[in-house]
């Protein structure tokens, strides 16, 4: 009897599909440890509830998209060894040396920074990736990010820390009819907005 050799060539196209990809798990992989840790570190040195809360958050749903990204690639025999990037250290480090009221506005700043960029970064994979199971993974992991960063706006609020949301965000969301209101309001506040990102 014959065997159809079709499967094993679309197991090898498919994981050839995902190491194409492999830049931005490493960078999403990164991404995940760096909030793991810093969510721990938020909940030991943090003296505002509403940041150890966030900190407590950021750990459950980082390790569940850790281990989303790990399984995946697992799964597909592709090699993805989840390190901290040189970014990631400096983060660590920098909040390492904060405590009380300084960390909070310093982690909650970083936090929604980094998740307007993670969102952004997520958007495009969902859309660009060369795997369809990372453009799954990507899209997934859209919504969480997207309440991540309104949480993080929420109680950086509290603690004094820049809050605004990154203008890029917006010009790379498509406009629809749900958020065409919202992108007018933006063009509204732009000089609101162009001075307080001057200062």
């Amino acid at each position: 009897t014959q065997t159809n050799p079709a499967p094993a060539n679309n197991t090898e196209a498919i994981r050839a599909e995902i190491r194409s990809d492999l830049s931005f798990l490493q960078t999403a992989a990164s991404a995940n440890l760096m909030e793991i840790q810093l969510g721990q570190l938020a909940q030991s040195r943090a003296s505002n509830s509403a940041v150890k809360q966030f900190g407590k958050r950021m750990v459950t749903d980082h390790t569940r998209l850790e281990q989303q990204l790990s399984s995946m690639t697992s799964r597909n025999a592709v090699d993805l060894n989840p390190t901290l990037n040189s970014e990631g250290q400096q983060s660590v480090s920098q909040l390492q040396n904060l405590s009380g009221d300084q960390f909070d506005k310093a982690y909650m700043t970083m936090m929604i920074q980094d998740h307007q960029k993670d969102l952004i970064d997520f958007q495009n994979q969902s859309q660009s990736a060369n795997s369809a199971q990372v453009r799954q993974l990507a899209s997934n992991a859209v919504p969480v990010l997207r309440q991540h960063l309104t949480l993080a706006q929420q109680a950086g609020a509290q603690v004094g820390a820049t809050t605004t949301t990154n203008v890029a965000a917006a010009a790379t969301t498509p406009t629809t009819p749900n958020n065409a209101k919202a992108s007018r309001d933006i063009r509204a506040d732009r000089d609101f907005i162009t001075v307080n990102a001057a200062n």
